[in-house]
């Protein structure tokens, strides 16, 4: 796929990288090793928080997970003092190559998915892995449940899939196009492109007693990688003088924010409005959190909402020649 001829230079340059980009899970590894994440250095999805300090409920709870798990305090009270006297300090994880789902906190000992570029670019990005169904703290509820998950995920998860990568790396793709032609839309939607990366390690001869089922009850595991892939190819727009291409995004639940491949450092933000669902009212505003997560990303390369299939069977609207991922190679 080659960029449009109407395109400015500068763009066409951008989007060029974008599209060279064949994004592929390398390794696990911590975000203290991974991104130089040190002690009281929390990371938060979307921009800057205009106030470290007091970050949005959903942020606060998630970060109080997070510093449970790490041993800085022995309980949520405890754990939110220190983030609201500033001794835990909350920075966007996108400034640190970093992409986190919805109201996901990350800290130097959870584990990060790196996704690098198998061309060659030299282009990386790092998430979280995802959480599963059952007590995420992505969803920013704070319970014992979840910092038992986070020490499961960073004592069991993380090693088996590491050891899932002893034979190379996986390049996502591939899995990405098996998803869309099974009726993901790589964002709300990604139950299809997880089965297929099980049945990619199974097929290495990958097994785990507890890591394998997790897979296979998780539909959404896929998407903290798929991210983590978008950032990547966006990242290789980055840096380009002139370049209006967007190539970062995402929403701290007070702010929305964007970054452009011309100086990517700089975000550009906007307050957040909450959603209001067709079948509400004004008046349900208040009880609905503005947009949160480094999930947009997924959606500025033209996934998600813009992907899905008009209803949710298997491959609607969808076959061998109306779907063509891997093209975004060439």
């Amino acid at each position: 796929m080659t960029p449009p001829r109407d395109l400015a230079d500068a763009d066409r340059q951008a989007l060029a990288r974008v599209l060279q980009v064949r994004p592929a899970w390398t390794a696990v590894e911590t975000a203290a090793a991974a991104l130089g994440l040190a002690r009281g250095e929390l990371l938060h999805a979307g921009p800057p928080l205009a106030d470290p300090t007091r970050p949005c409920t959903p942020v606060a709870n998630a970060a109080a997970a997070a510093i449970v798990f790490e041993g800085w305090a022995d309980g949520p009270d405890a754990a939110r003092r220190l983030i609201a006297d500033g001794r835990v300090r909350l920075v966007p994880a996108q400034d640190r190559g970093c992409v986190v789902p919805l109201a996901d906190v990350l800290s130097p000992s959870m584990p990060v998915q790196r996704v690098a570029d198998a061309a060659g670019s030299g282009v990386t990005a790092f998430s979280p892995l995802n959480a599963g169904m059952r007590h995420p703290q992505r969803v920013g509820v704070f319970d014992e449940a979840v910092v038992a998950q986070l020490r499961w995920m960073a004592g069991t998860l993380a090693p088996a899939l590491a050891r899932a990568l002893q034979d190379g790396p996986v390049e996502l793709l591939p899995l990405a196009q098996a998803g869309l032609l099974g009726g993901d839309d790589l964002h709300s939607r990604t139950g299809a492109a997880t089965r297929e990366l099980l049945a990619t390690l199974q097929r290495r001869g990958w097994e785990d007693a507890q890591a394998a089922p997790f897979l296979a009850e998780s539909p959404s595991f896929f998407l903290n990688l798929w991210m983590a892939a978008c950032a990547a190819m966006l990242g290789a727009g980055a840096g380009v003088a002139g370049s209006s291409l967007v190539v970062g995004g995402g929403g701290n639940g007070q702010h929305f924010g964007i970054r452009g491949a011309a100086d990517p450092s700089r975000w550009h933000v906007s307050e957040a409005d909450p959603p209001v669902a067709p079948q509400g009212s004004a008046g349900d505003v208040g009880r609905h959190l503005p947009a949160i997560g480094d999930s947009a990303i997924v959606d500025l390369l033209g996934f998600g909402a813009m992907a899905a299939p008009a209803d949710t069977t298997p491959a609607a609207g969808a076959g061998p020649d109306t779907v063509d991922l891997p093209s975004l190679r060439a």
